[in-house]
């Protein structure tokens, strides 16, 4: 609207002037649209109209939220030849920028320019640069920066070193609960913004902070100014409330709010980036009340109502019509003949439960369910190729939607995997999967033999997603996950000892049970990221890939039917079991089970190794 508006200006005998290119300028920055920042700023030189520190400003602002961390730095350091003045606003931006490109390296040098260009550093400008340092995993330089903020006495408001030392990961136990004991008595002195609020409530659940005054401190100013909480905002809130135990009514504060927004909330009066930042807040608030086993009713029917609404919405604008693209195949269990056949020696996806807007695929090991990479093949071009590609589902072609899919499985890794044709499957199917309603099974084999007391893991995973493919660390700061399991076997090969075990994921973090085997020092078998270099070696002769198989998946249709979908350990997998010693007899006859592809069921059927349950299940299998 702004740039029609500034076209149609001359047409009204009105001739552009500073003022209203910098508006327009600015509404490119609030859209993210750099590219038509950049051209105004151009045309505004052509039209020999005046460029300003605020026509720069939003320009850079614009680089920034379109992550392009070189042009705005180019920009700020071309703003002297347009005589315009660089102030703290325009260092913050490109310092932001460039954290958000991991650009550590930039950020630090352009903080450490801003005295000597006689520009004042505050908090936002070490909070970026600190930012950058810790997406960069350069948390020592991040630390640094931190205790020169505070030498300099850089003024911080209450969030600023709480959720400096969450994004750091600072696990030094006095640090974290002097912290948390200088922010409650903050909280109690003064009244704070609900954006330093919710900064608080997160990292607090980041750094596992669990203490009732500060619970009840923050409690008592959040709840009677809950409504002026954005949905981002509250989202914070209920992640750190579900994750530290926080104060219960802050909680049903929290999902009123949020039902009083979603029923608020117009489609088609959003923007684009607007409606799909709320949507993952208001999903995300979902699952934090799920999580802690407060999920109300009514915030999850609000939920489905605008999930709907949003999925028709697009489905009608990019007019994706579905009926006849495939036939329904029904459940299937694959490979569940013994002896892996020639034709499965080299396995291929294949779409293992078809619905007319949802379905489930068998995802091979070594496939990627979508990326840039070229080294592995892609689940997302199968699906292209044999679904009829984006003519009629367009949202195989949205990377903002993830193409369809719910959730991903590690390329070594094999498994059922759900995915979307339509938008309305879609959001309803994110709503399920945050509200708990999709289950996903797995069995893995791992090092050791896992104490059959062992139920839960329970441990927060923190990941660098910028920081390519390094491994997710368990037990520190990060985000709460949670793993359950059963151990269903004892087995060994040659001197190894190895366990058989059933897990059901109440979280979906990346690596979570490859990071939380390994945590509580049971990794799994042939994992190259989470062992040694010399017990992933050995585990190559018998082993091939690693032992992580999703066998299961359960979640509802567009009516609310339940469709449970397995699939049996393919196989490279069972040729692995084939090579075991079992430990006893019970042990002996599980392991057969899976390898003929009887094993497979709901991962609540299962009796842990030597439990009544398991016994009576193994006696009725052998039975039939």
């Amino acid at each position: 609207i702004a740039l029609s508006l500034l076209e149609l200006m001359p047409r009204m005998q009105l001739w552009p002037d500073s003022i209203s290119c910098n508006a327009a300028i600015s509404s490119c920055a609030a859209a993210a649209q750099w590219r038509l920042a950049e051209r105004l700023l151009s045309q505004m030189a052509e039209l020999r109209i005046r460029r300003d520190e605020i026509s720069c400003s939003a320009a850079i602002s614009a680089c920034e939220k379109g992550g392009q961390w070189r042009l705005s730095l180019n920009l700020l350091q071309v703003m002297p030849d347009m005589s315009a003045q660089a102030n703290e606003f325009s260092y913050n931006t490109v310092i932001s920028a460039c954290a958000k490109c991991v650009q550590w390296q930039a950020s630090v040098e352009l903080l450490s320019l801003m005295p000597k260009m006689r520009v004042l550093q505050d908090q936002i400008s070490y909070n970026s640069a600190i930012s950058a340092c810790e997406k960069s995993g350069q948390v020592d330089k991040g630390l640094d920066l931190l205790l020169e903020s505070m030498e300099l006495g850089v003024a911080r408001s209450l969030s600023f070193f709480p959720g400096a030392i969450a994004r750091l990961g600072v696990s030094d136990v006095g640090i974290i609960r002097a912290t948390f004991v200088d922010a409650t008595s903050q909280l109690e002195a003064a009244e704070h913004s609900p954006r330093e609020l919710s900064i608080l409530a997160w990292a607090s659940a980041v750094l596992g902070v669990s203490d009732p005054d500060f619970a009840q401190a923050l409690a008592k100013q959040a709840i009677p100014r809950i409504g002026e909480f954005t949905m981002d905002e509250l989202l914070l809130v209920a992640w750190g409330s579900a994750s530290s135990g926080l104060d219960p009514d802050l909680f049903r504060a929290i999902q009123d709010e949020v039902v009083s927004q979603l029923e608020d909330f117009e489609v088609g009066a959003c923007p684009p980036l607007a409606r799909d930042q709320f949507v993952q807040s208001a999903l995300g608030v979902v699952w934090a009340c799920n999580y802690a086993g407060l999920l109300d009713q009514g915030l999850l029917e609000s939920a489905r109502r605008v999930m709907k609404r949003i999925g028709v919405a697009l489905d009608l604008l990019y007019s994706t019509a579905v009926p006849g693209v495939f036939s329904c195949h029904g459940l299937r269990v694959l490979g569940a003949s013994g002896a892996p056949s020639a034709a499965e020696v080299d396995l291929k996806p294949e779409v293992v439960l078809d619905l007319p807007d949802r379905l489930v695929v068998m995802k091979p090991p070594h496939w990627e369910v979508h990326g840039q990479s070229t080294e592995f093949l892609q689940l997302l071009t199968f699906l292209q190729a044999t679904l009829g590609g984006s003519r009629r589902l367009p949202i195989l072609q949205d990377a903002q939607c993830d193409f369809g899919f719910l959730h991903r499985l590690d390329v070594p890794s094999s498994g059922l995997v759900l995915a979307a044709k339509t938008y309305e499957a879609y959001y309803d199917l994110q709503l399920q999967l945050r509200a708990g309603k999709i289950v996903r099974d797995y069995v893995v084999l791992c090092h050791g033999w896992v104490p059959l007391a062992l139920e839960e893991i329970n441990a927060r995973v923190h990941w660098r997603p910028l920081m390519g493919d390094l491994p997710s660390s368990s037990g520190g700061p990060g985000k709460a996950s949670r793993t359950k399991l059963k151990v269903l076997a004892y087995a060994s090969y040659q001197s190894l000892a190895l366990s058989l075990v059933a897990v059901r994921i109440l979280t979906g973090r990346r690596h979570q049970i490859r990071s939380h085997f390994a945590h509580v020092g049971h990794p799994t078998a042939c994992d190259g990221t989470y062992t040694a270099s010399a017990t992933f070696q050995s585990d190559l002769p018998w082993c091939t890939r690693n032992f992580l198989h999703r066998y299961r998946l359960a979640f509802e249709d567009s009516v609310g039917s339940v469709h449970a979908v397995v699939a049996a350990v393919p196989p490279d997998l069972a040729s692995a079991l084939l090579k075991l010693r079992a430990k006893d007899a019970e042990s002996g006859s599980t392991v057969q089970l899976w390898n003929s592809g009887l094993g497979t069921r709901d991962w609540t059927d299962y009796g842990t190794l030597g439990g009544e349950k398991q016994t009576a299940k193994l006696r009725c299998r052998r039975c039939a």
